[in-house]
């Protein structure tokens, strides 16, 4: 049993790294200081305490205001099951790549959301911190998103 749980961590952590890997070969680099943007993504992930299983919808505007806005639930083994309905605000700026700087963050919840701050910053996305990067590429007519925090995600522009 725990040697099919680290072999299930080792493949998932070679996916990661392999998608990481892509992301910074792409040649096609999305500018988001020039263009606004809404796309749609998926979120599954496997935490040793919690599983995440989202959707997100990341909007960008050309005034450098962009936000997040998770839906889904959050199952851990303490927890229990929670729902999630946050949506996140921040600012950006773009020092030219495909790296995004977002801070100023400011959150408001659904009235099903459950989760406690603490959890969400942990397991979906950190608003404690000061900022954070987040890096955003063009893939034909998709984009891949991805920071330390959160493993590649294909968004679906709508």
């Amino acid at each position: 049993m725990n040697s099919l749980l680290r072999n299930k961590h080792v493949l998932w952590s070679g996916i990661i790294i392999l998608l990481l890997l892509m992301t910074f070969c792409i040649l096609v680099f999305y500018k988001a200081e020039k263009k606004s943007l809404k796309c749609l993504s998926m979120i599954h992930k496997a935490l040793p305490e919690q599983a995440v299983y989202l959707s997100s919808v990341l909007t960008l505007s050309e005034s450098s205001k962009g936000s997040f806005f998770f839906k889904g639930t959050l199952v851990g083994k303490k927890t229990g099951k929670l729902n999630l309905e946050r949506q996140v605000t921040f600012e950006y700026s773009s020092p030219g790549d495909s790296r995004l700087i977002l801070a100023h963050f400011n959150t408001s919840r659904g009235t099903a959301d459950n989760v406690p701050d603490e959890v969400f910053n942990r397991s979906v996305f950190d608003t404690a911190s000061q900022s954070t990067e987040l890096y955003l590429t063009k893939l034909n007519n998709v984009f891949l998103l991805n920071n330390i925090f959160m493993p590649v995600q294909v968004c679906v522009p709508e």
